[in-house]
This record gives C-alpha cells, sequence and structure tokens, in this order.
C-alpha cells in the first residue's frame, strides 16, 4: 500500500493554503492533474497552432513554401532554392 498523507494536510479545494494550519498544503500530482483537465482544449489548440503555419509561402520570395526551419527564429518556411541561400552564411543553427 502507497504511503499517504494524514487527511488534515490534503487539501481537497483549488486553494493552495489551508485554512486550519495556515501552511502550504501539500497537493498530490492528481490535483494538478484535474486543474489541467478543462484546460485540454485550449492547450492543444495552442500547440496546434505552433504546428500548423498561417502561411504557406516562403518568406523570402513568395513562392510555396517547402522546408520549414526548426532552427531559424520563428520556424519560418522557406523554398528550396531560398533555403538554401539562407542557410549558406548558418549552416549549424
Amino acid at each position: 500500500m502507497p504511503l499517504q498523507l494524514p487527511k488534515s494536510l490534503v487539501s481537497t479545494s483549488s486553494n493552495i493554503w489551508c485554512p486550519d494550519h495556515r501552511s502550504a498544503c501539500i497537493k498530490s500530482q492528481n490535483d494538478y492533474l484535474w486543474q489541467w483537465v478543462p484546460r485540454t482544449k485550449e492547450y492543444l489548440n495552442i500547440l496546434l497552432q505552433w504546428e500548423a503555419p498561417t502561411s504557406w509561402s516562403c518568406i523570402i520570395c513568395g513562392t510555396d513554401g517547402v522546408y520549414k526551419c526548426h532552427g531559424c527564429f520563428g520556424e519560418p518556411l522557406f523554398y528550396t532554392n531560398c533555403c538554401r541561400k539562407e542557410h549558406v552564411r548558418l549552416p549549424f543553427h
């Protein structure tokens, strides 16, 4: 059987401070997961916005972007030739 905290130290509310002891309550991992569950759609939408580009055009020439550079700030899309030209000066980033 796993170790369990005394009931007096476990907070059942989302409040971090226990009114009985005026000290920090100890929360389990499940408490934090229950706080996160209602926000899963919000986090998923943010992650998908980061993955999907707002525009599929190259940031240099405007044609269809083919390469997404994860090393460049903002992870821009480049056309093949533009990617080569841009990264000749920065081969190791």
